[in-house]
């Protein structure tokens, strides 16, 4: 079924209940960070998705102690394809 994939990252504040299992921003930077291009990549139940940090290195430098989860989104061609015959202000 062709899509689209969509990489994230969730970000938990101090305040949020993470699994402690989870890397810290910075852990995980640096053990995704491809050194050669700079850019994150990392497996999620999937394909190895790849994304841009520069937004993340933009965050608060304490942030980088903030846990993380790394995630995946999927969209079929075809829901993308009906989203965009909507008017923007008709909701389904």
């Amino acid at each position: 079924m062709p899509g689209l994939m969509k990489a994230f990252v969730t970000i938990y504040e101090p305040d949020d209940d993470a699994h402690p299992s989870l890397s810290t921003l910075r852990e995980f930077l640096a053990e995704n960070t491809d050194p050669e291009s700079g850019l994150v990549s990392y497996a999620r139940l999937g394909p190895r998705l790849t994304i841009d940090p520069a937004p993340l290195l933009q965050l608060p430098p304490e942030y980088l102690d903030y846990r993380v989860g790394p995630g995946a989104s999927f969209v079929t061609d075809e829901a993308l394809a009906l989203s965009r015959s909507r008017p923007s202000d008709q909701t389904a």
